[in-house]
């Protein structure tokens, strides 16, 4: 996606099982994205490069990937969210 809205969207018009949710998205926080997810009961990770003090508390359990992430990593923590 190239902006919140259209992740959004894509959750709003889409069967997602899962999620990737970069905390910057095209100059924009995405922690609005990140709870609809939570509230829509999709699992998802952050791939960022901030550090975890950026995360609210409220997604205090949700796994963190720092950037560059080695494309193995992804699919792994992608597996133990489905």
């Amino acid at each position: 996606m190239a902006n919140p809205e259209d992740a959004s969207r894509k959750i709003a018009s889409e069967d997602v099982e899962c999620a990737t949710v970069d905390i910057n998205l095209g100059g924009a926080p995405t922690f609005a994205v990140a709870a609809e997810l939570k509230g829509h009961g999709i699992p998802f990770i952050f791939v960022t490069g901030y550090d975890r003090t950026i995360v609210p508390s409220e997604f205090s359990g949700v796994p963190r990937l720092v950037k560059p992430v080695m494309p193995d990593d992804l699919i792994r923590h992608l597996m133990e969210l489905t």
